[in-house]
């Protein structure tokens, strides 16, 4: 089970996971992502091992695998080595804070290298910054504290903006459902 809105749990920091554990907490993770999609309104990109009670270092999250497919992915053990251009984030949520959307800094590219990813990956634009929401679930920091309250810039991604999956819908019509 998701859980939610418990601050005090969801801020603790994850320790590295273990390759004998990796498939009992993927398979976990997986169900809850999926049983959250198929009913309840708010539908989740991604889910962290500490938002169902399970402090280790893995992540599970839909992402392109091309052909505008998406391919449920198992990140283990991850770490971001490079970010690029930081940008405002509009609507961002969690399924662990229902019904809560804030504008966050985030940024727009990020290389992340996991166990089972050793030659690393890049993720732009929406992917981004699932993958850095999830990683700083990792190690207990949520989306509160990345909060934008300064002056608006002019690069960001708005719900009214066309949706950076290449879909050609409007985000709020398409990934920010």
């Amino acid at each position: 089970m998701i859980i939610i809105n418990d601050e005090k749990i969801l801020r603790k920091k994850s320790e590295p996971i273990f390759p004998s554990d990796v498939v009992l907490i993927e398979n976990e993770l997986k169900k809850e992502l999926e049983w959250n999609n198929q009913h309840n309104e708010i539908k989740g990109f991604a889910l962290a091992a500490p938002q169902i009670g399970i402090l280790k270092r893995i992540f599970v999250g839909y992402f392109n695998a091309g052909d505008e497919k998406r391919e449920l992915i198992t990140f283990v053990n991850p770490v971001i080595v490079e970010s690029i251009d930081e940008v405002m984030y509009r609507d961002e949520g969690c399924l662990s804070f229902p019904g809560q959307f804030i504008t966050t800094k985030r940024y727009k590219q990020v290389i992340l290298y996991d166990a089972l990813h050793p030659n690393g990956l890049s993720f732009y634009d929406i992917e981004s910054f699932v993958v850095q929401h999830e990683i700083d679930h990792l190690d207990g920091i949520l989306f509160f504290d990345r909060k934008f309250t300064g002056i608006r810039k002019e690069k960001e991604i708005g719900r009214n903006d066309l949706c950076s999956c290449g879909s050609g819908k409007k985000y709020k019509k398409c990934c920010g459902k």
